[in-house]
């Protein structure tokens, strides 16, 4: 049988998978916004 340690540590896990899925997700979206900046930049 599985312990309750072992799903609540996986469940922790989870949640900090979830987190950092999260913080990716906005750092793309700041990367995106300065690879515009650095297109731009380069075009002048």
């Amino acid at each position: 049988m599985i312990s309750q340690e072992f799903v609540v540590a996986l469940l922790n896990e989870f949640s900090l998978l979830k987190n950092i899925l999260v913080m990716i997700a906005d750092q793309e979206f700041l990367f995106i916004k300065i690879e515009m900046y650095l297109s731009i930049l380069e075009m002048e």
